[in-house]
């Protein structure tokens, strides 16, 4: 029996929208909480929100930089999530087609 707890975290994450916009501002590279605040248009403490669901169920890395905190995508969330679907994918079969 395989612990999805954390897969389950991150497809609920990914499951908004708005949290997809964030993942791919940050395609890209790094990005300051200012940044990020400029690019959408919702309230700073909306941003805050989504970022941290993301950061908690491991989709997102975050550093201090002098006085600003810097954003970034952590690629093990990724692939752990990556892993699930392949396995899910070979269960299932090949696709069958009408």
């Amino acid at each position: 029996m395989l612990n999805d707890g954390p897969i389950c975290a991150v497809f609920r994450a990914l499951g908004d929208p708005t949290r997809l916009w964030f993942l791919a501002a940050l395609e890209g590279g790094e990005a300051r909480l200012i940044e990020l605040t400029e690019i959408f248009p919702i309230s700073r403490a909306t941003v805050l929100h989504h970022l941290a669901v993301l950061q908690d169920c491991g989709l997102l890395t975050t550093r201090k930089a002098g006085p600003s905190r810097l954003y970034g995508l952590r690629s093990e969330g990724f692939v752990a999530a990556s892993r699930r679907l392949r396995h899910l994918a070979e269960w299932a079969g090949p696709p069958r087609y009408l």
